[in-house]
């Protein structure tokens, strides 16, 4: 794996190369230099968080190799200048759309990937001021001025920022508004009503009590419902996923065989096969499991579903009753 890698390297294959020193790590976890080929082919991928991601394992793995670990640092820099001007980009488009806020909120997430970048402190200070939060503006300029280089550019600038920030607001005039004048309250004119009350009616009860007619109850039972569609979701899942295990299963045996057969001299794989021949039959192994796998778990899946079809019918009972204005329709769950 790790000859293979290096040849795809060399013809500029920085994909292949990459998944081919992962796979040679995954053998052999003491060759820590098969995750920096993959971290540095993922790089000039432009794969920059997995490549990032590498170069850290790689540091952090016993017995590296110093020269190299010297340049996986070194690439982590650029990695990490990279993010930076990233959030930096993204922060100058917020600023021009007015959303000063979530401009600083970026400018501090530059400034924390790149710490020595202290431009970005004042550009959060300065959005932070735009934004009306005075508090967050004065600590990062005043942390500005504080760590930034003496010859900095921005340095005029935080400072008559700052100054502007610290001087007293003017006092706003009041105006006072006269007291309402209040009128005198006229006389109440005194209105009388008569009312003349007279007395109710006794009503008049009836001699025998009303009896409302009973009315009947019709109870039907609800059909019971189509488990056709049910049972062949379950049939058909079960198949499924028996053919996709051994579909599986083959894969696996396929991919033990072809690790035995792997060998490299430098032109062929096995001294029969050639790179594409061995590229073409190990992409084969590995659809096979890919295969299998999906269709082993889509019919787990259907069988699921009718599992829960068959199991948990619906309703049982439905009751009819009429009323005086109607029917009445309940059913039983």
């Amino acid at each position: 794996m790790a000859k293979l890698a290096a040849t795809a390297f060399e013809a500029g294959d920085l994909a292949r190369a990459a998944q081919f020193y992962l796979q040679a790590f995954r053998q052999d976890p003491s060759q820590t230099d098969y995750l920096y080929g993959a971290a540095r082919a993922e790089q000039m991928l432009g794969k920059n968080d997995q490549a990032e991601q590498h170069y850290r394992e790689f540091l952090a793995a016993s017995g590296t190799n110093p020269a190299r670990a010297e340049k996986a640092r070194a690439y982590l820099r650029e990695l990490a200048g990279v993010r930076a001007d990233t959030k930096a980009h993204d922060a100058e488009r917020m600023a021009a759309k007015g959303d000063f806020a979530l401009a600083a909120a970026a400018w501090l997430d530059a400034w924390h990937i790149a710490p020595d970048r202290t431009q970005f402190l004042f550009r959060a200070g300065r959005a932070e001021h735009e934004a009306g939060e005075d508090t967050a503006a004065r600590e990062h300029l005043g942390a500005f001025l504080r760590d930034a280089p003496a010859d900095a550019a921005d340095r005029s600038e935080a400072k008559a920022l700052l100054d502007r920030i610290y001087a007293p607001k003017p006092a706003q005039a009041t105006v006072q508004k006269p007291a309402p004048v209040e009128e005198p309250a006229a006389k109440p004119t005194q209105i009388v009503v008569k009312v003349e009350v007279q007395q109710p009616t006794q009503p008049v009860l009836p001699t025998s009590p009303v009896v409302a007619p009973s009315l009947p109850v019709v109870e039907r039972a609800a059909p019971e419902p189509d488990t056709s569609m049910a049972k062949w979701v379950f049939g058909t899942g079960a198949a499924a996923t028996v053919a996709g295990l051994g579909i599986l299963v083959w894969g696996l045996f396929e991919a033990a065989d072809f690790d035995k057969r792997l060998s490299y001299d430098g032109t062929t794989v096995n001294g029969t096969m050639s790179y594409d021949q061995a590229e073409a039959e190990y992409k084969s192994i590995r659809n096979h499991q890919i295969i299998g796998g999906v269709l082993a778990g889509a019919g787990a899946i259907a069988v699921g579903v009718g599992t829960k079809l068959l199991w948990w019918p619906s309703a049982k009972q439905l009751t009819v009753s009429p009323s005086g204005q109607g029917f009445a329709v309940s059913g039983r769950f």
